[in-house]
């Protein structure tokens, strides 16, 4: 019988002598039991100054049930040997210098967003195939609302249902795991990557429906598997310009390509 992980383990090492001469730095995150907070101060950094060349790919590469999956997919030329599913790359190739590195000035806009990120997770590592990552490019929280009515304060205490992002309850990173926890407590910051969806057309059965007047946006997030979290319709995510948007169609994947990829509505537009 083959020694599929021996064989996997000599064509990552070839993966990383080609890395070594083409690919560009990274730095490895990973959630452990050490890791609390936010995405990346909060995670375990795992190594600095990984090689990695990506390189795009068709989603029809790729083993994930989703007939159309917009998530911006790569293959990864790099030694993936001693990482694991779910750890997140950021790259920190420095300012641009011609010919030697990318950064400001050649593949991304000098002094452009600072919530933009540069970054990959690792999602596929399958023997004698592709190492695939999917794009990360910025963060943001996520909250839930709530199970059940909150008693309020006051002479006639009640048992109101309160809608409001105030009402929320926040995923949290603690001790390795996620948690939604009480809506007065601060939510994680993870990493996501969006791609934009078509607004749905006028013409169906559900106001509004008036010539002019624009349906809500649509995008579509990939997120790195989260320990502990399984998304569900009607999470709340929040990003750090502020846009506000809400989860119609959760797709949670452990097997083949893992992560979770998110269909949403914007609810709110970015507002820094």
């Amino acid at each position: 019988m083959v020694d599929f992980a021996y064989v996997a383990s000599k064509v990552d090492y070839g993966r990383g002598k080609a890395a070594d001469k083409l690919g560009q730095p990274y730095t490895a995150y990973r959630i452990t039991s050490a890791a609390t907070g936010d995405f990346p101060t909060g995670w375990v950094t795992v190594e600095e100054n990984v090689p990695i060349l990506r390189r795009r790919v068709n989603e029809r590469k790729i083993e994930s049930a989703l007939e159309y999956a917009p998530t911006l997919w790569y293959d990864l030329v790099f030694n993936g040997d001693d990482f694991l599913l779910g750890d997140t790359f950021i790259c920190t190739d420095p300012a641009y210098s011609p010919g030697v590195s990318y950064g400001p000035g050649a593949t991304a806009i000098v002094g452009g967003s600072q919530y933009e990120l540069n970054a990959l997770a690792f999602c596929w590592h399958m023997p004698v195939n592709k190492n695939m990552g999917a794009r990360i490019d910025r963060r943001g929280q996520v909250f839930r609302p709530l199970q059940q009515p909150r008693t309020t304060t006051g002479p006639n205490p009640r048992l109101v249902w309160d809608q409001t992002a105030n009402g929320a309850m926040p995923l949290i990173l603690s001790g390795g795991l996620f948690t939604f926890g009480d809506p007065t407590e601060t939510a994680s910051l993870v990493p996501m990557g969006f791609s934009s969806m078509a607004r749905p057309g006028r013409g169906d059965n559900f106001e509004p429906n008036v010539p002019g007047m624009t349906a809500l946006a649509r995008y579509f997030v990939y997120v790195p598997y989260l320990p502990g979290y399984e998304p569900a319709e009607g999470d709340r995510l929040v990003t750090e310009d502020g846009a506000r948007y809400v989860v119609i169609n959760p797709y949670r994947q452990e097997e083949g390509v893992v992560g979770s990829q998110l269909a949403l509505e914007r609810m709110i537009s970015q507002v820094q």
